[in-house]
């Protein structure tokens, strides 16, 4: 999952409005890795992360973030197995 981490905060820099606002990068790799976590191996749905695990992401990501680590999560997948 580390490795999906690293390139969903690739995929995040890429928009410059998200490179202005991920300030520290090391620590929001590691937020990635938890939301990414938080869905993929505690089976939270993203409503549920947003809404009550906000202090594991906010300061480095936002809820919009939470929403697009989701859907490259799932294009991520789409990749892999095209592999």
């Amino acid at each position: 999952m580390q490795q999906e981490a690293d390139w969903v905060f690739e995929r995040l820099l890429e928009d410059p409005k998200k490179r202005d606002l991920i300030i520290n990068g090391a620590m929001a790799k590691k937020k990635i890795f938890k939301v990414l976590r938080m869905f993929r191996t505690e089976f939270y749905d993203i409503p549920m992360i947003t809404k009550y695990r906000k202090f594991e992401y906010t300061k480095d990501l936002e809820e919009e973030d939470v929403w697009i680590i989701f859907n490259l999560d799932l294009e991520y997948g789409k990749f892999n197995q095209q592999k």
